[in-house]
């Protein structure tokens, strides 16, 4: 069994300036970054400023063409500006 998008629905999560956006998953899920709109340019790392990035984006409205999936069981966080990303939780089935 591969990996599941479950449920199939799109959540939205903000943030009014810098600092966690989501809080990190299980070990097992993954957070898929579907769309972005931020008052000012930014980075999303993982698990906090020091983490590993994800990508930076400009200011305004980024509509993702290639979803971007974020590493299991890792929180996302904005090192700038106000921030609200869509998102679906991907949960990884193939390890039992």
């Amino acid at each position: 069994m591969g990996a599941n998008y479950l449920p199939r629905y799109l959540n939205v999560a903000s943030v009014a300036g810098a600092g966690e956006l989501i809080g990190a998953p299980n070990a097992k899920a993954s957070y898929v970054l579907v769309d972005v709109m931020a008052s000012a340019a930014t980075t999303l790392k993982e698990t906090n400023n020091s983490g590993d990035v994800i990508a930076h984006f400009p200011a305004g409205h980024t509509g993702l063409l290639a979803p971007i999936k974020v590493t299991a069981g890792k929180a996302i966080y904005s090192t700038a500006g106000n921030l609200t990303v869509t998102y679906s939780l991907e949960l990884d089935n193939t390890h039992g």
